[in-house]
């Protein structure tokens, strides 16, 4: 009998994008390969065993997406919520007293003003 998680765990780890949505395409195409064997069987499986295979392929897809949902919520954990700093938990740094406001987004920052001469008023030569 075949080791249905292993081969379910392959066949997402080939994949560049294993999103639950994909990895649902993969249970699906996984139930119909599954089905479409059982059927050529020839002699048929007696349905007992038949519904045997089908049940073991169901434990292998919820244990194997069991882990890919925890792989979820984790990496889901890591990632700043839009808005927040870089990881939860961690201190807010504060910018030191003398240190300039940030630039806006996109735009460069003012340069900054011309040294004054001592003695002299701006402008004056």
């Amino acid at each position: 009998m075949p080791d249905y998680t292993s081969i379910l765990r392959r066949s997402l780890a080939a994949l560049p994008d294993q999103s639950a949505a994909t990895r649902q395409q993969v249970y699906a195409r996984a139930r119909s390969a599954l089905e479409r064997q059982l059927e050529k069987m020839d002699p048929p499986l007696p349905p007992e065993q038949r519904e045997a295979q089908l049940a073991r392929l169901e434990g292998s897809i919820a244990e194997v997406e069991a882990e890919a949902a925890a792989a979820d919520r984790e990496m889901a954990a890591l990632e700043p919520a839009p808005g927040e700093g870089a990881r939860p938990g961690a201190p807010e740094r504060e910018a030191p007293p003398d240190a300039a406001p940030p630039a806006a987004a996109g735009r460069p920052s003012p340069p900054p003003p011309p040294p004054q001469r001592e003695g002299r008023a701006p402008g004056e030569p």
